[in-house]
């Protein structure tokens, strides 16, 4: 019990007074001593008997058990030792363990470091409705109505026996007999006791737990039944995604994503990343190189600032990046089978695959995964498609080198040579010869196509045009957002992203993984949801979207998504259009872009491709093979014209009947011969004159 402590007192004191001479105040310490190791024998048994709590001083041992668990990082960056309390609270209260942590998350961001016992002075007079704990509890639920407060000195305790006679929800987790709020765990158990009253229980579904959680907030708020729901829908976001990231992390130990360590099960626990390395490894021969279609390295293994954290840390991997690489297949660099896929923290969306020799490879930012779990995997199989999830500042793959799970620069077990940005001189992998057919399997590299508008002024004139059709201004409008029922839900942003279509769900995945806490990434589930809808103009579950567009355009990591998913859907393959046609003005590029936008690139008979399609077999060619670019461009638009007069899609007709005045407006431009895109210019749209310098 206390031997242990008395122990260290007397050690400590006895070499403090014999370092210093005083010899003749040793015999009263030891005196002293022993008169209290006499007490706490007798009387450590009376109180223990009387409290039901033992008198103890937590060992080393204990210590360093707890530092462990602080240390360890969970869902949502939550520490061990907050999940522990979590999952006690299920056991105790039968309600799920991740939704009291959601619940805990939105409140105060799981309410900083846990910490002992802390004074809860009174400076103010309390009511009913002051908030106690980091989960915003009201006091009256806390404490109970005819609860008296207990005060010394100033400093209000919360005596767990008087809250319970009272009628309060507050528990005394921790048995110190205090039901103290700035106590984590037992503000923890408190919060789940009464989602417990509230009628939050085990295996529920969202129906049924959105109706609880509305109850336990206005409970404890005085917010609109509007405030209600957007708190709602953010719990249990939050809710599905601890969720996930807890079930993703089963196999492994995720440290924090600064360090860059992930522990492969049988492949030692990656101390150091740098010095730790064995060097009785027997990998396979020549690991093939995970891209096919590039081998530009944008940054190699080794120390360098972190893009994101700006600080320096050891990039673990290296990364690789072309133009155009997103959703372009990663491929297994060797025979192996996959031993980890999921989400796992700021790598996002990753695929681990043990390829034998004590060597694993990680694939991490994927877009989509394509293996699972325990599955085997062949030389050059695709196992996912590179993206941008997790921490990411745009589309790249992320890929590691592992010994027993220790970082490796990879650049050593991987066949061919490579080419890095600025040395295009070294040696390029040996091409097929063009006399023999092409090994089959091989992606071929995307042709280079021109970037015009072939300047940035002539890319910022042809967004205000369709900003002029879009939003009614020359000034880009990140922040417009409206319902237009026109079959696509919202309408929103500098591109006119619909909630219908899947492009306003890409711009808010892009800007989760940027900012995860940001006021739209509880639409994510449903945004996703919509994509494959058969009502993708359904908006009920979309209850504040408009709002939390309109705050997330105060952020300049929004507007820097907006414009990558511009680039990336609309943009970019507009431009690849035009090459494949042969329009190469920054006119008809920026027709190609509007047409684009409004009609999408689907294979529908009101699609971009449709519309090309048609223009070329009305022309007898294209561009390309020789008909007049200005004459073809002009018939395009005609071709444009008829289909927004006569939609083929029901849900669109009505409105896009209205928009015909685009096509004129752009007429106006082409007939005026301006076809560089050179301003200041001119054109009319509903009347009213718009200029665009």
């Amino acid at each position: 019990m206390g031997e242990k402590v008395l122990a260290r007192l007397f050690a400590m004191v006895s070499a403090a007074i014999a370092g210093s001479g005083m010899i003749i105040f040793l015999i009263p310490f030891l005196l002293i001593v022993a008169f209290v190791a006499f007490l706490a024998m007798i009387l450590g048994p009376i109180f223990t008997l009387i409290t039901g709590h033992s008198i103890d001083i937590p060992s080393d041992v204990d210590r360093e058990a707890d530092q462990q668990a602080e240390s360890q990082i969970g869902p949502l960056g939550m520490t061990g030792t907050l999940q522990a309390y979590y999952q006690g609270a299920q056991q105790q209260y039968q309600v799920p363990w991740a939704l009291v942590a959601a619940v805990h998350y939105k409140e105060s961001g799981f309410g900083g470091k846990v910490t002992p016992n802390s004074d809860n002075k009174v400076g103010e007079q309390l009511n009913d409705n002051t908030h106690l704990s980091s989960f915003n509890l009201r006091r009256k639920i806390w404490v109970g109505s005819n609860y008296t407060p207990y005060k010394q000195q100033d400093v209000e305790y919360f005596p767990a026996k008087r809250i319970s006679d009272a009628g309060g929800y507050g528990v005394d987790a921790d048995q110190d007999s205090y039901a103290d709020p700035k106590q984590t765990w037992d503000a923890v158990f408190t919060a789940a006791r009464y989602m417990q009253v509230k009628g939050i229980a085990l295996n529920q579904s969202d129906d049924q737990l959105r109706k609880h959680l509305i109850a336990y907030y206005k409970d404890n708020r005085d917010g609109t039944d509007l405030q209600a729901q957007e708190y709602t829908q953010d719990v249990l976001y939050y809710y599905h995604e601890i969720e996930k990231q807890a079930s993703d992390a089963n196999s492994y130990t995720i440290r924090p994503i600064d360090s860059g360590v992930v522990d492969v099960p049988g492949y030692g626990n990656g101390s150091d990343p740098v010095s730790d390395i064995p060097t009785d490894i027997n990998p396979p021969e020549n690991l093939s190189w995970p891209t096919p279609f590039t081998r530009t390295i944008t940054s190699p293994f080794g120390y360098r600032v972190h893009p994101i954290k700006k600080t320096r840390r050891l990039h673990t991997g290296v990364d690789i990046a072309a133009p155009g690489i997103a959703g372009k297949p990663a491929a297994a660099v060797a025979d192996g089978k996959v031993v980890f896929a999921g989400q796992m923290g700021g790598y996002g969306n990753t695929v681990v695959i043990d390829v034998g020799g004590g060597i694993s490879v990680l694939y991490g930012h994927l877009q989509k995964i394509l293996v699972s779990k325990g599955s085997t995997v062949r030389n050059g199989q695709t196992v996912g498609l590179i993206g941008s999830t997790g921490w990411s500042t745009g589309p790249h793959l992320h890929f590691e080198v592992r010994i027993r799970g220790t970082p490796v620069d990879p650049m050593p077990y991987l066949t061919g040579k490579v080419v890095f940005p600025g040395n295009e001189q070294t040696d390029k992998p040996k091409q097929p010869s063009q006399k023999t057919d092409k090994p089959s399997g091989e992606t071929k590299p995307p042709a280079k196509s021109n970037l015009p508008p072939s300047s940035s002024a002539q890319k910022r004139r042809t967004e205000q045009i369709t900003s002029v059709f879009e939003n009614g201004t020359t000034e880009i409008q990140y922040d417009y957002v409206e319902y237009l029922n026109d079959g696509r839900g919202y309408t929103s942003g500098k591109a006119g992203f619909t909630t219908g279509t899947g492009d306003a769900y890409e711009v808010v995945r892009q800007y989760t993984n940027r900012v995860p806490d940001n006021p739209l990434a509880r639409f994510l589930p449903e945004l996703k949801r919509l994509i494959s809808a058969t009502a993708p103009d359904d908006i009920s579950g979309l209850v504040g979207y408009e709002k939390a567009w309109k705050q997330a355009a105060k952020d300049p990591q929004f507007l820097a998504a907006q414009d990558a998913v511009t680039d990336q859907m609309y943009y970019n393959p507009a431009l690849k259009h035009a090459e494949r046609v042969g329009v190469t003005t920054a006119l008809g590029k920026a027709i190609f872009y509007d047409s684009i936008i409004q009609h999408g690139e689907g294979d529908d008979p009101d699609g971009f491709p449709a519309l090309i399609e048609k223009t070329s077999n009305k022309a007898n060619g294209t561009p390309k093979s020789g008909v007049n670019e200005k004459e073809w461009v002009t018939m395009f638009l005609t071709v444009r014209q008829d289909v927004l007069s006569h939609a083929h899609n029901p849900d669109t007709r009505d409105e896009w009947s209205r928009s015909v005045g685009r096509v004129r407006s752009l007429m106006q431009i082409v007939k005026s011969g301006n076809f560089d895109l050179n301003g200041p210019f001119t054109f009319e749209w509903e009347n009213k004159p718009y200029t665009i310098q």
